[in-house]
């Protein structure tokens, strides 16, 4: 047996020095044949972690089947698919939802300045509603989520980290928790930092990143801007996308008629349309196959996109 081994070990290193002095001798056929097959096996790399990420991965949120998408209208156009912050309150007040929460997509990336903690840097803060992570069954890897105060307008300025962010700027230092950073001049201070699993803009906001996030308050002011808001929601158990639907269609109307705000709050249409997370982020939904030509040509597209500069973003950062 030995020699049996040491013979095969014999051919092998042999047929290793061939392939060499093959190689040696067509150096351009070698690199060639190498940056051909790395560029081959990058692609497929690249495209199996999209479809493992869309299509096959469970979303890394509580009970995901239970969560759904609450589009204004048909538009693919994330920024278009917004409603005015009265809307999240109206909705929740539904049978068939157990809460909605929401983001404004209108944030810039690198919009904000962060200070007083080594030197500066341009980052990019996400305004989430109250209830945003709490909907979506995230908890904190240190400290806590916003509070109900921390969320009202003119309160004192408060931001969680995200988990990426933490680790490459705070080197997973866990106290920075309670301390405050400097955001475009103004201090904040970090109240939770969140888990590793939570990948934001891979869900929501594709290509975008996100370092920190900051409190959405709810409330005349910001809902006189306009539709600022995209809103996930969490069904109660036992009910169905249909029902959901269903009731979400019945409080468009009566907003569209009047009925549920005063016209400090009422201003803009709201047709609501659902769709399970799952499927819009994986572009399934009923009305993304059909739009998807004509969105991605639009100009509108290119100014709608997530990281469109707005002034909103700043004007309640500093109110």
């Amino acid at each position: 047996m030995p020699t049996v081994l040491f013979s095969s070990f014999e051919v092998l290193a042999r047929d290793i020095r061939f392939s060499i002095r093959t190689l040696s001798r067509e150096a351009a056929f070698t690199a060639s044949a190498v940056l051909i097959a790395g560029l081959g096996i990058g692609a497929s790399t690249t495209v199996f972690n999209v479809f493992n990420a869309l299509l096959i991965r469970p979303l890394p949120f509580q009970a995901p089947d239970r969560l759904v998408w609450i589009a204004n209208g048909t538009s693919e156009n994330l920024s278009a698919q917004t409603v005015q912050a009265a809307n999240l309150e109206i909705l929740g007040e539904g049978r068939a939802f157990a809460g909605v929460a929401g983001f404004s997509p209108f944030y810039s990336p690198g919009g904000v300045r962060l200070t007083g903690t080594g030197e500066p840097e341009r980052i990019t803060a996400v305004p989430v509603t109250e209830r945003f992570f709490s909907l979506l069954g995230i908890q904190p890897r240190v400290g806590r989520l916003f509070s109900s105060e921390e969320c009202q307008p003119n309160a004192v300025k408060t931001v969680i980290l995200d988990h990426g962010f933490w680790q490459r700027r705070f080197n997973l230092d866990s106290t920075i928790v309670g301390r405050a950073i400097v955001l475009d001049g103004v201090a904040a201070t970090v109240v939770g930092v969140l888990p590793a699993t939570f990948d934001f803009a891979g869900t929501f906001t594709p290509g975008q990143r996100a370092d920190v996030f900051v409190p959405f308050p709810i409330g005349p002011a910001t809902n006189r801007q306009g539709n600022t808001l995209a809103l996930v929601a969490r069904l109660t158990p036992g009910s169905h996308l249909t029902e959901a639907q269903a009731e979400a269609s019945v409080v468009g109307n009566r907003v569209k008629a009047g009925e549920v705000v005063d016209n400090t709050w009422r201003r803009n249409a709201f047709r609501p349309v659902l769709s399970t997370l799952r499927a819009r982020i994986s572009g399934r939904t009923c009305y993304s196959r059909a739009r998807r030509s004509n969105s991605e040509t639009s100009p509108f597209a290119a100014r709608s996109a997530p990281g469109a500069t707005s002034s909103f973003a700043r004007c309640w950062w500093k109110a």
